[in-house]
């Protein structure tokens, strides 16, 4: 079912998307000039559409979150690691004491308190 829905309205987000291009499509066609100048970083002046615009926008978005999400799955495999070591070295640690022997308890022996 929700799988249903995710593609009903991804195809309403499509066809409004198509809509919209088609009803603005002269405003992308509009040239834009776009220079840096930045301490010593310096770009000239570069002419392009507002769709080139647009798209190279997604694109370093794209670029953007996907190494963002890569930082935080290093994060989280770092912490899965550690906690696997964590893990390993409790179950050894509890065979361990599975296994040793039982001392003497003193069971059987008169129980006295002194004061």
């Amino acid at each position: 079912m929700l799988r249903v829905i995710s593609a009903v309205l991804f195809l309403l987000a499509l066809v409004l998307f198509l809509v919209f291009w088609q009803q603005n499509y002269q405003g992308f066609d509009y040239e834009i000039s776009i220079g840096y100048n930045i301490l010593v970083f310096k770009l000239d002046s570069v002419s392009m559409p507002v769709w080139v615009l647009m798209i190279l926008s997604f694109g370093c978005g794209i670029i953007i979150t996907f190494l963002l999400e890569l930082i935080g799955w290093f994060r989280m495999r770092s912490r899965v690691i550690q906690q696997t070591r964590t893990i390993r070295r409790m179950e050894k640690e509890l065979q361990e004491l599975r296994t040793m022997p039982f001392a003497d308890t003193g069971a059987g022996k008169e129980f006295t308190i002194r004061e």
